[in-house]
């Protein structure tokens, strides 16, 4: 007898769309094998948008904030086609704020069985000056946890 699937809606929430190949093939593999479907996310934090209203400062038409978040989208829709073209169901969110809090409340309001974070591995220090999205994630969820971590000295994509 079989019960239903053990997860029916993964959360994939990335930082970066270089680091996320590991994190988005075991997001792949798992929703294909209980047949889920997967949300996207990406969450703009505060720098992240100061740093595009930057570039474009001197734009004859001031940007209107609806420009950046496509700006942010541009990265991860080769992520989301990536994924659909494994035959997964999936859709991409574009989200800004505290990245932590964000992908709690994401993950809520679209019922997520599993958080999966692409992680990237830092050094002592840098992991004292840094908050930790992942750590906040951890302590936080209204659900599973899956932490995939990527290796800067391995590259491009871990």
């Amino acid at each position: 007898m079989r019960g239903p699937p053990l997860y029916r809606k993964l959360l994939l929430a990335c930082a970066n769309p270089d680091t996320a190949d590991a994190a988005l093939a075991q997001t792949a593999a798992l929703a294909a094998l209980c047949r889920a479907e997967v949300v996207l996310l990406h969450v703009a934090e505060p720098k992240e948008y100061l740093d595009w209203a930057e570039k474009h400062q001197y734009d004859r038409v001031a940007p209107l904030p609806i420009d950046a978040l496509r700006s942010f989208r541009l990265p991860y829709e080769p992520l989301l086609a990536r994924l659909q073209q494994a035959g997964v169901d999936a859709t991409l969110i574009i989200e800004t704020g505290e990245a932590g809090s964000q992908i709690c409340r994401i993950a809520r309001e679209e019922t997520a069985d599993l958080i999966v974070l692409a992680a990237v591995d830092r050094g002592f220090w840098q992991e004292l000056l840094h908050s930790s999205v992942s750590g906040y994630v951890l302590r936080h969820a209204p659900c599973s946890v899956l932490v995939v971590h990527w290796d800067p000295s391995s590259g491009p994509g871990g």
